[in-house]
C-alpha cells in the first residue's frame, strides 16, 4: 500500500488560485498506470488533511463517524460517464481490479477503553461493517453535528466567505471531477449546500437552497447544534443504574464536559463572524448575554 498524501503546505494564501486541495491529483496523475498490480494506492478521505479524531473533539466528545464515511462510500464519481460509486472503485468490481480497500489510522492505546471512551468503539466497529461491505447502512447518527464540508481555509472577510474552487474563476479544483461532476460543483445554483463554500466564495447575504443567508445558517446552525450536545447529557442519565457505576461516571462526565465545550465553540465563532461582519443575528442571540458575568483577566 502507497501513501498518496500530499501536503503542499508552502502556498501562498493571498494567492487567488493557489489550493492545497488541488495538490494531491496534480502530484501523482501523471503516475497513473505506473504501478506495479500489487500496489494499492492510498488517498486521504479529505483533499486537504486526513479527517482525525483531533478535529472532531480529541475522542473526548461523542461524534459518530458512520454516516460520513456512508456520504463518500456512495458517492458517484462518474469515471467515463458511467456509475462509480466509490466503494465499487475500492472494492475492485468498477475496474475490475484484483486489490482494493481502505485503511483507517485506529488510534488504539493502553487506556482500558483501547480508544479512550468507552462509546469511541461505536466507531471502530462501524468501520468494521463497512470495510467487509460498504453497502451496510449505519446507525443512526448521535452526534451534534452541521453537515459542514466547507473545510478550513475560508477566505473570509467582512463581505463574503468561501474559496472559489471553479474553472472560471478560482482554483480549478472542480475541474479534477470528472465532466458530469465537475458541471453540477461549476455552478453555484447545483451545488449542495453543504459543499457551498468549498467550491464557492460568496456574499454573506446569499441565500443557498435552505432559505436563510449564509451567516444566519451560521448563526442558527451552531445554536442548534450546541442545543442538541445539551440533551446528550440526559439521554445518558437515563441509563443510570443500568451499566455498572464506573463506566457511567466516565461517560456522564464526558457527556457534561462536551455540552460546555459546545456552548464555548457555539459562542466563539459566532462572535467571530459577528464582529468580522457587522451583520446581526436575526434572532438577536449572539453578542447579547445579560446574565453572563465575565471574569476579569486580572483574577
Amino acid at each position: 500500500m502507497f501513501r498518496a498524501f500530499v501536503y503542499d503546505n508552502h502556498i501562498n494564501p493571498a494567492n487567488w488560485i493557489a489550493d492545497r486541495a488541488n495538490a494531491a491529483v496534480d502530484l501523482f496523475k501523471d503516475l497513473d498506470g505506473w504501478f506495479d498490480d500489487n500496489v494499492i494506492v492510498q488517498i486521504k478521505y479529505g483533499p486537504i488533511d486526513l479527517q482525525v479524531q483531533e478535529y472532531l473533539g480529541q475522542q473526548s466528545h461523542l461524534v459518530y463517524l458512520a454516516l460520513l464515511w456512508k456520504e463518500i462510500l456512495d458517492f458517484d464519481l462518474r469515471a467515463d460517464d458511467r456509475p462509480s460509486k466509490v466503494k465499487d472503485i475500492i472494492s475492485g468490481k468498477r475496474f475490475n481490479r484484483p486489490l482494493g480497500g481502505f485503511a483507517a489510522v485506529v488510534n488504539v492505546g493502553t487506556n482500558s477503553t483501547w480508544l479512550g471512551s468507552h462509546l469511541a468503539m461505536s466507531n471502530l466497529y462501524a468501520y468494521g461493517m463497512m470495510a467487509w461491505d460498504p453497502s451496510v447502512e449505519p446507525e443512526p447518527n448521535p452526534a451534534s453535528q452541521d453537515n459542514n464540508g466547507w473545510g478550513q481555509w475560508t477566505r473570509a472577510d467582512s463581505t463574503s466567505i468561501g474559496m472559489d474552487r471553479t474553472v472560471k474563476n478560482g482554483t480549478g479544483n472542480v475541474g479534477q471531477y470528472r465532466p458530469t461532476i465537475a458541471k453540477r460543483f461549476e455552478d453555484m445554483e447545483t451545488t449542495p449546500d453543504n459543499l457551498l463554500l468549498w467550491f464557492h466564495h460568496v456574499p454573506y447575504a446569499h441565500v443557498p437552497s435552505s432559505g436563510k443567508t449564509v451567516i444566519q445558517h451560521f448563526y442558527d446552525a451552531d445554536y442548534e447544534g450546541a442545543a442538541t450536545a445539551q440533551t446528550f447529557v440526559e439521554v445518558w442519565q437515563s441509563l443510570k443504574g443500568k451499566i455498572d457505576n464506573d463506566r457511567y461516571e466516565d461517560v456522564n462526565f464526558r457527556q457534561i464536559y462536551q455540552a460546555g465545550h459546545a456552548l464555548v465553540w457555539r459562542d466563539a465563532i459566532n462572535e467571530f463572524y459577528h464582529n468580522l461582519t457587522g451583520i446581526p443575528d436575526l434572532a438577536r442571540r449572539v453578542g447579547n448575554h445579560p446574565y453572563r458575568i465575565l471574569c476579569s483577566k486580572s483574577l
